[in-house]
């Protein structure tokens, strides 16, 4: 995606060789079952008569692209050699219409490169050095008042450099006229100085209202890293105590949507929680409760909507089925589950989908083929600490209703130093060259390296 070169200190050498794309034949999972498999029925029940999983030979051709080298042959930024811990963030910095990725990486300076509308793209600035871990883009206004300015600007969490750093704050990065950007996290009250930041989330608690914050740090040691509210209050941010925040819940994701259509914004978190300690990861759904003219409230519900309490790597509220009502997908160690929102409580007791593997990490979701359906990628990582290559990715292309997809091998990284990288996460670029998305994959997971990847959804042969 890119040609445009990096500092010598971080430049990877190309590589003489692509991977060559795998073509195999697509296979279609209806309900719980995995990938070219037909579910098995409950122990002592009669398994109905299977459906079959493979799709004609007229519709089997079209496979998951690996082109990285086709934009960025000298691998020098979207598929660079890499240590990750954390998304890479699509926004658009310039307002231009066209997207920009802000790449990530652990332990040194993220990059922003800008997208032209074709394809390409084009190295803008890096975001100095520091533990960095994930960033979240909006207009957050004038110090002075708050009033948009029409300029996005980022922030983003750090966490402790493994131990070295005492002043943990986080940064606000507002951009300036000429596009260069300036941290003002201390003057809008935005630090967590002792926080070890993993996640951030926009936050809208009241319709309208200004971008809010959503802040999740991994468990204290020395001192307190917790979970919180940070409302904005136009040019300050305020903390806000509801729903137990802030709190030590050792947050690794966090997503936000209205689920239950009742005007208010709630989000998702996968914590250490369970309600008496930190333990597994866990799904907690926290329900805007916010009444007209009233404080910000929000109240636990998972077990209410009928989420069961596995332990979960990621996790995000979308609508996959296009009825307008956000839906539940959930990755863990072994699965990947969309539960479709029932539009009442318990909203998500149902499994709908079910895609098996062995090594989930996380996900993220696009428009894999240009419909307005939402596709999904799946990112795995290794299946033991003995492996030497990453357990293999998987689009699952949505067939339109949320409960049957199209799942498609996704080309493996080369190797380098005879491991192919440890996955980590996973962001779509929409209108990628066409109503088709891109998808950006690090493979580099701390304390993990891998070379970065750039896929698309071949179009179909005739």
């Amino acid at each position: 995606m890119t040609s445009h070169a990096r500092e010598s200190r971080r430049r990877a050498r190309s590589m003489l060789w692509a991977v060559a794309p795998l073509l195999v034949v697509a296979s279609t999972v209806t309900g719980t079952g995995s990938a070219g498999q037909v579910p098995s029925a409950p122990a002592g029940q009669r398994a109905a008569a299977p459906r079959a999983a493979t799709l004609p030979a007229r519709t089997t051709t079209r496979r998951v692209r690996d082109i990285t080298l086709e934009v960025d042959p000298h691998r020098t930024g979207f598929g660079a050699w890499s240590q990750t811990w954390g998304d890479n963030l699509v926004f658009d910095k310039n307002g231009d219409g066209n997207l920009d990725v802000l790449l990530s990486f652990h332990l040194q300076r993220w990059e922003i490169w800008l997208g032209s509308g074709s394809g390409d793209f084009t190295f803008d600035r890096g975001l100095h050095r520091t533990d960095r871990h994930n960033c979240v883009a909006a207009d957050f206004g004038r110090p002075a008042d708050g009033r948009p300015d029409g300029r996005v600007d980022l922030y983003c969490v750090r966490g402790a450099d493994k131990g070295t750093l005492s002043d943990k704050s986080n940064s606000m990065f507002m951009q300036r006229r000429d596009g260069s950007f300036v941290d003002r996290v201390r003057a809008w009250g935005a630090r967590d100085p002792s926080g070890r930041g993993r996640v951030v989330s926009l936050l809208t608690p009241r319709p309208g209202a200004r971008p809010s914050l959503f802040l999740g740090d991994a468990p204290s040691i020395e001192f307190p890293s917790l979970d919180r509210l940070l409302l904005n209050k136009g040019g300050h941010f305020r903390g806000r105590h509801t729903a137990g925040l802030p709190a030590d819940r050792g947050t690794t994701c966090s997503d936000t949507a209205d689920y239950d259509h009742d005007g208010r914004q709630d989000f998702v978190t996968c914590s250490y929680w369970d309600g008496g300690g930190l333990t597994a990861r866990r799904l907690l759904i926290y329900h805007n409760e916010t009444t007209r003219g009233g404080a910000v409230v929000y109240r636990w519900r998972a077990a209410r909507e009928g989420v069961p309490q596995q332990e979960l790597r990621d996790a995000e509220l979308v609508d996959m089925d296009g009825d307008g009502w956000a839906d539940l997908v959930t990755v863990s160690r072994h699965a990947l589950v969309v539960r479709l929102n029932r539009h009442r409580t318990p909203h998500f007791s149902r499994i709908s989908y079910r895609h098996s593997f062995t090594a989930g990490q996380s996900f993220c979701t696009g428009a894999a083929n240009g419909d307005h359906a939402r596709d999904l990628l799946v990112v795995q990582s290794l299946a033991s600490g003995t492996r030497t290559r990453q357990a293999r990715d998987w689009m699952l292309v949505n067939r339109g209703s949320g409960r049957r997809f199209r799942a498609l091998p996704v080309p493996q990284p080369p190797r380098r130093f005879g491991r192919n990288g440890v996955g980590d996460t996973c962001s779509a670029i929409p209108r990628f060259r066409d109503k088709r998305s891109a998808w950006t994959i690090n493979n580099g997971l701390y304390p993990g390296a891998g070379y970065r990847q750039l896929v698309v959804l071949s179009r179909p042969r005739r």
